[in-house]
């Protein structure tokens, strides 16, 4: 499997506390079978604002680290960019990154409130020709109260990434069961931890994920969203789309 949702570079966001602690949730995902993850560390404006040259020096750290610890897992850089006007700066002024550099770009919205700013920053992103990856949207209320809201940009070309940790139920049981009907109705294109040295979610529940994941999808589309969209979107490659199904209303009460 493949994980590009982590916040596994010590001292920059509200993830791993240190070098231990990294390397701890390495050993983990290693032996949950994971074999390649990106270190998505937050870039808030005004809060967590580690540029690109920082990020690279902490995971080459970490990487001389985890090759002593005989732990063979692929690390690759990016960022969780909080949704910003000033995404073109941030990019061209080597602030925040890409997917290992590719053309897939991973932005965080408000928890709460609607999308207020959304298109203006993807087309922000299109225009400097990026994808853009929206992170957990069954987090956010204006998702849960209408999950239809996703089909219009998927058209777009936008791509949603789940949390596993919603599926379980770390986030509440509103993002749960918003979490498995976007699943179902093909909202959703990676799987992705979103760790944060075991806050919410820890490596060990991931058999338990896919599980839950294979039961609602089936297993190759399970392994799609796990292993091969994450892998293509490190090798700036095509992922696979389905085409997202239209939810009735009154449908949405049906999936547990």
């Amino acid at each position: 499997m493949v994980d590009i949702h982590t916040h596994i570079i010590p001292g920059v966001d509200d993830g791993s506390s240190d070098i231990g602690d990294s390397i701890n949730i390495l050993k983990n995902a290693e032996k949950a079978g994971y074999t390649a993850i990106v270190a998505t560390p937050h870039y808030i404006e005004g809060s967590y604002i580690a540029n690109n040259n920082d990020k690279k020096k902490l995971i080459d750290v970490i990487k001389k680290e985890a090759k002593i610890q005989n732990i063979s897992i692929e690390i690759f850089c990016g960022n969780e960019v909080f949704i910003t006007e000033n995404i073109e700066n941030l990019l061209s002024g080597g602030k925040i990154s890409s997917i290992n550099n590719s053309r897939y770009i991973l932005v965080e919205l408000p928890r709460t409130g609607g999308s207020y700013g959304l298109q203006s920053c993807i087309f922000k992103i299109f225009s400097l020709g990026y994808i853009p990856i929206i992170a957990h949207p069954e987090r956010y209320s204006f998702v849960q109260k209408n999950k239809n809201k996703l089909i219009d940009y998927i058209e777009q070309g936008v791509l949603f990434q789940l949390n596993s940790g919603s599926i379980l139920g770390c986030y509440g049981k509103t993002a749960k069961k918003t979490a498995k009907i976007l699943l179902k109705y093909n909202m959703i294109h990676f799987i992705a931890t979103d760790t944060h040295s075991g806050k919410s979610f820890s490596y060990d529940q991931t058999s338990e994920v896919y599980k839950v994941v294979l039961k609602l999808i089936g297993k190759e589309n399970t392994d799609i969203l796990m292993t091969h969209n994450p892998m293509s979107v490190i090798n700036n490659e095509k992922i696979i789309i389905t085409s997202p199904i239209e939810m009735k209303k009154g449908l949405f009460d049906f999936i547990k």
